[in-house]
């Protein structure tokens, strides 16, 4: 997949150290097709083949609370809630019963400044390995378990 052009050096995302196992990759842009709702892409723009699907946590439970440190806040600057997204990670596997999201470690990226970091808590009772698959299915199909509907959504970074 090649970066999409029409994409602005103003939605790029910084993120200083890079992610856990990608550090020499500092800026990625946030893509998010409609037909992977409630999955978004975080495209590398150095290395655009690089793609890692995340999704908004609160999608699937909406009492996730974020293992994220007000350490970390001051870190990025965030001073009001508004100013925060935070996205995890999922593994989509080929069998896509097993997906899962990685709960345990949360992105999280000022939306004001678009700069971000892989938050990882010294200890948390979420799990690295969460499975998606049923919460996934629920959110494509409009909170029903098997119609065919998708609605249309979007995170949106300002």
């Amino acid at each position: 997949m090649e970066l999409d052009e029409r994409i602005y050096k103003e939605k790029v995302i910084s993120f200083k150290k890079g992610l856990p196992g990608l550090e020499n990759l500092h800026e990625y842009v946030l893509l998010t097709p409609d037909d992977l709702y409630p999955i978004y892409i975080l495209q590398s723009v150095k290395e655009p083949g690089i793609l890692l699907p995340v999704i908004n946590p609160f999608d699937i439970d909406e009492n996730y609370k974020a293992p994220i440190g007000k350490r970390d806040f001051e870190e990025l600057n965030i001073a009001e809630d508004d100013d925060v997204l935070i996205l995890n990670v999922a593994v989509i596997p080929s069998d896509i019963h097993k997906m899962t999201v990685n709960l345990a470690a949360p992105i999280v990226i000022n939306t004001k400044t678009l700069v971000g970091k892989q938050v990882i808590p010294d200890g948390t009772s979420y799990s690295i390995r969460e499975p998606l698959y049923q919460a996934y299915i629920k959110l494509r199909n409009g909170g029903e378990d098997s119609c065919s509907c998708c609605p249309e959504r979007k995170v949106n970074i300002s």
